[in-house]
């Protein structure tokens, strides 16, 4: 218990920048991956209060889902998203794609990646009827976010020996703590009922993380940090919009 205790506080320290008073071994972060879907919980449950709670107009509301998220990461999956973008679509080459995602200029397929999820997401919050929202969120946040200990699960870390163990804190060591992340999205599976709605999210959930994975290993060979960022946000759209897409206009 002890070790899963640090290993949700080492995935706390990796994933927000809430603060924690205590000290936690190097080890404890090789776990840390394996608890991403905590996270997401966490930004659900904030999301809903501030949607439950918060005197202002929807469309403010619908702002704030998309701004909290970034203030609570530091917009790490937000980089990973631009990063991925301008080295998978940018680079003609493996080791040019690979060098492009290091590189801590922006280019214009980040830009452009950015400010499509950003309007994508905000025109799909508006689609979505108020009373829904709060199981959307606890839905969406949570799902998005099993799709990084899977990626790291099924598909090799691709960037050097030296910059791996750099990494590796934050990409986990023993692949079958996986089950671990299953583990905390279990919840979920109370919230999506066995209709249209709900069998569009699981395959929407399924075909986006194996669509990803099969872009990751014929564009980079495997994965990179960046690329789990990325795969979060893009994940988390497409549940976004299948929900939207649910609704009648």
């Amino acid at each position: 218990m002890k070790k899963l205790f640090y290993g949700i506080l080492a995935s706390l320290v990796s994933f927000t920048r809430i603060p924690v008073p205590l000290t936690i071994s190097p080890e404890s972060f090789r776990d840390a991956t394996w608890h991403i879907p905590l996270i997401g919980w966490l930004h659900a449950g904030i999301l809903t209060l501030v949607w439950l709670y918060l005197p202002v107009p929807d469309d403010l509301k619908y702002f704030l889902i998309l701004l909290l998220p970034v203030l609570l990461s530091g917009g790490m999956h937000e980089d990973g998203l631009a990063d991925a973008a301008d080295g998978i679509f940018g680079g003609h080459s493996r080791e040019r794609r690979l060098q492009i995602m290091k590189d801590p200029l922006v280019g214009s397929y980040g830009v452009l990646s950015i400010v499509l999820y950003v309007l994508g997401y905000y025109l799909a919050l508006k689609n979505i009827p108020g009373e829904s929202m709060v199981k959307t969120l606890c839905i969406a946040l949570p799902l998005s976010r099993l799709v990084a200990p899977l990626l790291v699960s099924a598909l090799p870390y691709v960037r050097t020996k030296q910059e791996e163990s750099r990494a590796i804190a934050y990409l986990g060591s023993e692949r079958g703590n996986a089950s671990w992340s299953i583990l905390w999205v279990l919840p979920v599976v109370s919230l999506v009922r066995g209709d249209e709605l709900g069998i569009g999210l699981v395959l929407g959930f399924i075909l986006s993380g194996l669509g990803l994975g099969l872009l990751f290993r014929k564009k980079l060979g495997g994965i990179t940090g960046d690329c789990l960022g990325a795969a979060i946000k893009v994940t988390e759209l497409v549940l976004i919009w299948i929900v939207a897409l649910h609704f009648p206009q």
